[in-house]
């Protein structure tokens, strides 16, 4: 299944999608009254870590990695497949750290691209990334 974060796509993801901001409660009790009060506050960042994959013709390899560091520090959209997380979930991401965990040339990659193309590359290349992610609500 393919993911989107920000410009960027992949291939898939190894493991799960980014946590999202939490809501804290605030109860309201008075002594002697047996009703309770409540108030949610807005939903802080939580930081999440995921590992995202991403195939591709060996000559580009390097440009995409250095790509990566491009969108440190932006708001991006995350797109798992169909799910929007801006849309469904009313939260964008902020990226704070990106970590190359492979990048290796692969004798030969058949597949489908994350825009619905087949490929068939010979060289190849393999990215593994790892994100660090914060969540935040969308505007």
């Amino acid at each position: 299944m393919s993911v989107q974060l920000g410009s960027k796509f992949f291939d898939g993801m190894l493991g799960p999608g980014p946590e999202l901001a939490r809501v804290k409660p605030i109860i309201y009790v008075r002594p002697g009254i047996t009703h309770v009060g409540a108030r949610v506050q807005p939903g802080f960042g939580v930081e999440s870590e995921i590992t995202l994959v991403r195939t591709l013709a060996e000559a580009s390899r390097i440009s995409e990695q250095l790509g990566y560091r491009a969108i440190l520090g932006t708001v991006v959209a995350f797109i798992d497949g169909t799910i929007n997380y801006a849309t469904t979930y009313s939260f964008n991401f902020i990226v704070l750290d990106v970590m190359i965990a492979e990048s290796r040339r692969v004798h030969k990659a058949v597949g489908i691209d994350p825009g619905g193309t087949a490929f068939d590359l010979a060289p190849a290349g393999r990215i593994v990334s790892k994100w660090r992610l914060i969540s935040i609500p969308s505007a």
